[in-house]
């Protein structure tokens, strides 16, 4: 594929890496929590904080990937 200008490909990618910036640990962090022996107020704080950090993540995968796309198809 031919891309006069690489800055489009890496805003795509940027957008795609919050999956591994902030999605896939919350889910890393929540699933662990459901096995590991902690406390009930430890295992709580640090669900509700996976939970928050995969939301935020897929808010930032969502806003930044579509923007990206956004940006591509102007350009056509």
């Amino acid at each position: 594929m031919f891309v006069p200008d690489m800055s489009e490909v890496i805003s795509v990618i940027g957008g795609i890496s919050a999956f591994f910036i902030f999605i896939f640990p919350g889910l890393c962090l929540v699933f662990t929590m459901q096995s590991e022996p902690v406390s009930p107020r430890v295992r709580v704080v640090c669900t509700v904080w996976g939970v928050i950090t995969v939301i935020v993540g897929a808010f930032i995968l969502g806003q930044s990937t579509i923007i990206a796309i956004m940006e591509i198809f102007h350009k056509l």
